[in-house]
């Protein structure tokens, strides 16, 4: 899936494809590890965030009380997946 709309179609959109994805009990790496296996995170900055807000808040839902508000997971969500990015420009 690629995500990169902004208007209230494609958010829905976007929710309704992350209730496919089972985080419980997953570490937010594994998490992300798993999303980014089915979803290519490219485009521009704001592009990425807005698929990470997504990611963060059905993270949140399957997890609740691991992070102390969504702003805490959004930001660790987009360190550790730009860090993936980075490790596969490595390789």
């Amino acid at each position: 899936m690629h995500y990169v709309c902004s208007n209230d179609f494609s958010k829905a959109v976007a929710e309704e494809y992350l209730r496919y994805f089972n985080f419980e009990r997953d570490t937010l790496d594994m998490a992300l590890r798993k999303f980014l296996a089915q979803f290519c995170l490219t485009g521009e900055t704001q592009e990425r965030e807005r698929v990470l807000v997504h990611f963060s808040k059905r993270y949140l839902d399957c997890n609740p009380g691991s992070f102390n508000s969504q702003g805490e997971c959004i930001l660790k969500s987009t360190i550790v997946a730009y860090t993936f990015v980075q490790i596969k420009k490595l390789y």
